[in-house]
């Protein structure tokens, strides 16, 4: 069954994300996500926790000058019952405002207790691993 609560939260999550700053990013993950989050992304390890999810963005931070996720339009916004999935399209922002990775992702979200306890994307990450320095996950 359709839960438009989960799908209100889960927007409301996506516009916190858009920062301005990376401190109101991290905010927005501890506002919305559950401590123990497990957070998937296509082709990279999994990162458990919300301090796992912290030090990432601070490690991306480092990497690339990380500092805000944009989603620049979605296609869908589904639920049923405890799961949304969610068609966007997202950018990744520098300190500058500058895009510095953009992609599709088709990301499905479950909810416990109003907050996103797992959460799994999956996209082309072709690009991404290219360029990523892979070091940033090994201390995760």
């Amino acid at each position: 069954m359709k839960n438009l609560d989960n799908e209100k939260k889960l927007m409301e999550f996506f516009e916190a994300l858009k920062g301005p700053s990376l401190e109101d990013t991290i905010a927005a993950y501890k506002r919305y996500c559950h401590p123990s989050i497990v957070w998937k992304n296509s082709g990279f390890p999994d990162i458990v926790g919300f301090d796992a999810v912290e030090h990432l963005l601070r490690e991306q931070k480092k990497l690339f000058d990380f500092e805000r996720v944009k989603v620049l339009q979605h296609r869908l916004l589904a639920s049923d019952g405890d799961h949304v999935f969610f068609e966007r399209e997202d950018t990744i922002v520098n300190s500058k405002d500058e895009v510095v990775f953009a992609f599709d992702i088709l990301g499905v979200f479950e909810f416990k207790d109003g907050l996103i306890v797992r959460w799994a994307d999956y996209m082309d990450t072709t690009t991404v691993r290219e360029n990523w320095d892979k070091s940033s996950f090994d201390s995760l």
